[in-house]
C-alpha cells in the first residue's frame, strides 16, 4: 500500500451532472477532491447530523470543466444543494434552511431570538461571500483571520481577567486551573460582558469550538 495520497484518491462514488439531474431526492454537489474543503465538509455534515440521506455530485463535467455546472446551477461554485425539482440552492443560508425543512430534529438554528443573532451573524463572517469580496481576500483566508482574531480576543479576555483578580498571567495563559480565581470571583465576561444581548457563551468558546461554526454552515466554496 502507498504511503502516499494522490489527487485522483477519492474513495467516495461520485455521481455526473448529468446523471443527477435525472435523480430525485437530495443531490449535494461537491468537489470530488482527495483534500476535503471546509464548506463542502460544512454542507455535508447539516445533513448528516439531520439523517438526510444524499447522492454526491461531481462539480466538474465530462470535459474536466464547470461548464454544466453553470448551465445547471447558474454558477460555478460548490457546495450546491438540489431537492427533488426544486432550484438549486448554492448559499449558506440556503443550505441550512433546506437542512432544517427537510428534518427539524435535531434543530441547528437556536429557537431564543438572541441566540440567533449571534449565531447567523458568526456564519455570515465567516461563510458569508460579502464580507471577503469587501476585503479582496478569499473566503477560506478570511475564515483563517476570524478564528486567529477569537484566539486573540480569548486571551486578551483571560490575561485581563487574572490581572483584575490578582492571579499569575502567564501562569493562567499556560492553561494552569490553579491559577485561576475561585468560583465565588466574578469572571471577567461577568464584569465586561463579550455579548450585551446574550447570556449565551461568549465567541471563542467550547460552544462554539465545533468546526469553526457550526452549524457549519456551508458558504461558497
Amino acid at each position: 500500500m502507498s504511503d502516499k495520497i494522490a489527487v485522483t484518491d477519492v474513495k467516495l462514488k461520485y455521481a455526473t451532472i448529468q446523471e443527477a439531474k435525472t435523480m430525485s431526492g437530495l443531490r449535494l454537489i461537491l468537489g470530488a477532491n482527495t483534500v476535503p474543503g471546509p464548506w463542502r465538509e460544512a454542507c455535508k455534515g447539516m445533513f448528516y447530523v439531520k439523517g438526510v440521506p444524499y447522492t454526491p455530485v461531481a462539480s466538474a463535467g465530462q470535459d474536466g470543466s464547470q461548464r454544466e455546472l453553470g448551465e445547471w446551477t447558474a454558477q460555478t461554485s460548490a457546495p450546491v444543494a438540489i431537492w427533488n425539482d426544486e432550484r438549486p440552492r448554492s448559499t449558506w443560508i440556503e443550505q441550512l434552511y433546506l437542512a432544517e425543512r427537510l428534518q427539524p430534529e435535531p434543530a441547528l438554528i437556536p429557537a431564543n431570538a438572541d441566540d440567533r443573532v449571534i449565531m447567523f451573524g458568526l456564519i455570515n463572517e465567516i461563510a458569508g461571500e460579502n464580507v471577503a469580496r469587501q476585503l479582496g481576500i478569499s473566503a477560506g483566508h478570511l475564515a483563517v483571520l476570524l478564528f486567529r482574531a477569537k484566539q486573540q480576543l480569548r486571551h486578551c479576555v483571560e490575561d485581563a481577567e487574572a490581572a483584575i483578580c490578582g492571579l499569575d498571567v502567564e501562569r493562567v495563559a499556560a492553561g494552569d486551573d490553579f491559577a485561576r480565581a475561585p468560583s465565588s470571583v466574578p469572571s471577567m465576561s461577568e464584569i465586561l460582558p463579550l455579548s450585551p444581548c446574550s447570556t449565551a457563551e461568549a465567541p471563542g468558546s467550547a460552544a462554539e469550538d465545533s468546526a469553526g461554526t457550526t452549524s457549519a454552515a456551508a458558504g461558497p466554496n
